[in-house]
């Protein structure tokens, strides 16, 4: 019985210190825990610099910078429901650890030189909450100690990068914009109720004419502090298609990037659609309802003086 006792006092103390650990910052590193929202992306020095740090980003926490440096002694842990949101770009130098129910979001670009080998990895263990919307520089050698944890920058869909993990291709990814766009920690970022305007009217044209001015306008409006919006129009021919997904299909009208717009794309000879993105800061863009310019055959003039 006693063994028993000892037995489980030490698998209980083990899993309390591994949770403790941690929490415990390496010696020469300064504590930085964030338990609540802490937005900085509108203070005078909205970057964040890590040096010889840890940052904690605990399950209630939630923490919002333009840039964020980690510098080679400090380490960044995201524990599960935290969430770090890096509006710029992130520059690590050493060890990330995302927590299975943690989410970092980097709208910028994100360049990794830390090293796995020398315990500088960048690891998650559920790489589907990791958002990269910029360019990623770096690589994760895949020596990792931990089964459960998932080399990030290796989630290529490259079952040549396994490194032994079974279950890599199923876990092993991480979201780009499109998948960000679905994700309600979007709403961090931008505000709630972030809405791209309402544009009209649709209109009936003869074949091989250009449409008439848009009456009708009305801003994009986000509920929140007030904000500067930046505006881009663009048109396509295809049908039933959503420019939030498939922006490809549209065609980018050069100087269109105002509130209003005349159209001044030439005469069109087919059915023809105009929308108008609304952006907000970084990574923040929505779209307006899509205006609809129809083709109509025009008079015979066979008709018209047919007797």
């Amino acid at each position: 019985m006693k063994n028993y006792i000892l037995l489980f006092l030490i698998v209980f103390c083990s899993s309390e210190f591994q949770l403790l650990a941690a929490l415990l910052p390496a010696p020469g590193q300064t504590p930085i825990t964030i338990t609540t929202e802490d937005d900085r992306r509108s203070d005078p020095n909205p970057d964040l610099i890590l040096n010889k740090n840890l940052l904690t980003i605990t399950g209630t926490g939630k923490l919002l910078v333009r840039n964020l440096t980690v510098d080679n002694n400090s380490d960044v842990v995201i524990q599960s429901g935290g969430v770090l949101i890096v509006e710029g770009d992130l520059l690590t130098e050493n060890k990330m650890t995302i927590d299975a129910g943690g989410t970092l979001i980097v709208l910028g670009n994100f360049v990794h030189t830390g090293s796995d080998t020398n315990q500088g990895g960048f690891t998650s263990s559920d790489p589907s909450n990791v958002y990269i919307l910029g360019t990623i520089d770096g690589y994760d050698d895949g020596n990792h100690l931990n089964p459960d944890l998932y080399p990030v920058l290796q989630c290529d869909y490259d079952p040549n990068n396994d490194s032994g993990l079974t279950d890599y291709l199923n876990n092993c990814n991480y979201g780009g914009e499109i998948d960000l766009m679905t994700n309600p920690i979007y709403q961090s970022i931008c505000g709630e109720n972030f809405e791209g305007g309402v544009i009209s009217q649709d209109q009936e044209i003869c074949d091989g004419n250009s449409p008439d001015q848009f009456l009708s306008v009305s801003p994009a409006t986000t509920s929140g502090n007030p904000t500067t919006f930046t505006y881009q129009w663009y048109y396509t021919t295809v049908l039933n298609s959503n420019p939030e997904t498939d922006l490809a299909d549209w065609i980018l009208i050069n100087g269109a990037d105002q509130l209003d717009y005349t159209p001044d794309i030439g005469t069109i000879a087919q059915t023809t659609f105009f929308v108008r993105q609304a952006g907000k800061g970084a990574g923040c863009v929505t779209y307006s309802n899509i205006l609809t310019i129809d083709i109509v055959a025009g008079p015979s003039p066979v008709g018209i003086f047919h007797e």
